[in-house]
């Protein structure tokens, strides 16, 4: 008896332990973002005009390669500081003392040793730390990584419009930066070392697109709210959460999209 009832015990734990590991556990998504102003609640429905999405069909899936039926995109010209070394010419004076001993025997005076200067200069050149301002167009960063991650790049100028105005070093209060807003984890993840190099942030920022369009059947409106609130507040909600900001930024985002040819 005593045996069956060890047996019965041993086995209703088991099954309590087994029971406890079964339970889902809440997967935090790096870049994430659930606080602050997009917790604000909603207003107004959200809605989009017709004049938004004209001659934009931001409904369709992913097929085929994007960029190969779009119209090209223009010339996007940002301004990036550089760090260089220059090298500066510098003449450099060099005084020797010669000590000669002249005969002032004519004057009645013994031999004394005069010192004599002699001036040589050299022109050496040192690197010299400047800082310089130049234009560089965003333009083919773009296309290549609409083509490399299958999106379209409109929709990829449209993000980078609406997240920093095409300004490389913009931050954000929450700590994003860059032509994408890359929040640090984000970027890291994303295998992005310098937020500020627009080659990197737009490369990061475009496999993260795709990472949601992928998540989210190809739902542009969801991927577009995933960038911004992150993809765990769009699963949480069922839909673009109702945050006044994510709202917003979408409705940005599709707008800007719109001026596609």
């Amino acid at each position: 008896m005593m045996k069956k009832t060890t047996k019965a015990l041993l086995f209703f734990s088991a099954f309590l332990v087994g029971s406890a590991f079964c339970e889902p556990v809440p997967v935090q998504v790096l870049g994430e973002q659930v606080d602050g102003s997009l917790l604000q609640p909603e207003e107004e429905p959200w809605m989009l005009t017709p004049g938004e999405v004209t001659n934009c069909d931001l409904n369709r899936a992913s097929q085929g390669s994007c960029t190969m039926d779009v119209a090209p995109l223009p010339a996007i010209f940002v301004s990036l500081e550089t760090g260089y070394y220059d090298q500066v010419p510098v003449v450099v004076r060099q005084t020797r003392y010669e000590h000669r001993r002249r005969s002032l025997a004519s004057r009645g005076a013994h031999n004394v040793a005069g010192p004599v200067a002699t001036t040589t200069e050299t022109v050496v050149y040192r690197s010299v730390y400047r800082r310089a301002a130049r234009k560089v167009d965003i333009t083919p960063i773009i296309m290549k990584n609409a083509e490399r991650f299958n999106l379209d790049p409109w929709m990829l100028r449209g993000i980078i419009e609406t997240e920093s105005a095409f300004r490389p070093y913009a931050q954000s209060y929450a700590g994003a930066g860059g032509l994408m807003q890359l929040m640090p984890g984000t970027a890291s993840y994303l295998g992005c070392r310098d937020r500020f190099d627009p080659e990197q942030n737009i490369a990061a920022g475009a496999r993260y697109v795709r990472q949601m369009l992928n998540r989210f059947d190809n739902n542009y409106d969801l991927a577009i709210a995933a960038y911004n609130a992150g993809p765990g507040n769009v699963e949480r909600y069922g839909g673009i959460p109702p945050f006044a900001e994510t709202q917003n930024y979408v409705r940005k985002v599709k707008r800007a999209w719109a001026w596609r040819p």
